[in-house]
């Protein structure tokens, strides 16, 4: 910033689709209680390459990478990314990851004494249910009783908790939206905060032994889990991107 140059995450991928809808819900006024994305791919926590070379080769990408989207790495990086540029956390270790569809949203990631699963409010998490990917959401509350009744009238939800939802996210298309933004406009579409609230740490997915080399993200070794920075620092958890 001293320097004035704009350091910015780019449009396009979820975190800085996810980041659109937070700043939208939060300039009206209300509460954040979650936000996040659905996952495009079947979660398996014990995915190994060997298993995806098939399918990796039809969707023209390596078996390793693909991996990384199965076993919930990148969606681990995708939300610890929003909540060090928000000061959402996650919930529990790891956290929810519900079968909820894009209309049970709302009522599944809400505080437990309202239905959910939430320990808290202002939490990112993700959803493995139908019709969510791949898009991102955002799940909002109010009480005043004249903003109820204008969000029940246009059918956004039954309240007093809400979804608001980007149904896709395009990817490399939208990154030109973040350059042009930055030297235009001198303005970042995300970036993260002076200290961080999470860390994406590696959990292993096979038996280990000390002193073992570590292979690589999307390999056999270890995925990508997240966790509050306090829990992470607690647990001396080995940070991903040092794995």
């Amino acid at each position: 910033r001293k320097a004035g140059v704009v350091y910015t995450g780019a449009a396009g991928d979820e975190p800085a689709c996810t980041l659109e809808i937070i700043g939208f819900a939060r300039s009206l006024g209300f509460n954040i209680i979650a936000a996040g994305k659905g996952k495009n791919n079947p979660l398996k926590i014990d995915a190994m390459p060997a298993d995806y070379e098939k399918e990796a080769a039809e969707r023209n990408m390596n078996a390793r990478m693909l991996v990384e989207f199965v076993d919930g790495s990148k969606t681990a990086i995708e939300m610890v990314a929003i909540a060090n540029a928000t000061g959402l956390v996650p919930d529990v270790p790891g956290m929810h990851g519900p079968t909820a569809t894009l209309e049970e949203l709302a009522g599944v990631l809400c505080p437990r004494e309202d239905g959910g699963v939430l320990h808290r409010k202002g939490v990112v998490d993700y959803s493995i249910g139908k019709g969510v990917a791949p898009g991102v959401f955002c799940i909002i509350e109010t009480r005043h009783p004249r903003v109820l009744e204008r969000m029940i009238d246009l059918k956004v939800g039954k309240g007093p908790y809400f979804t608001i939802f980007r149904p896709y996210h395009l990817t490399s298309l939208e990154v030109p939206l973040s350059a042009a933004r930055a030297v235009v406009y001198n303005r970042a579409d995300m970036e993260p905060l002076d200290h961080p609230v999470a860390e994406a740490v590696a959990v292993a997915k096979s038996e280990l032994a000390p002193g073992q080399s570590l292979g690589m993200i999307g390999e056999n070794d270890y995925r990508g889990f997240a966790m509050t920075w306090e829990d992470a620092r607690a647990r001396g958890a080995l940070p991903l991107g040092l794995a």
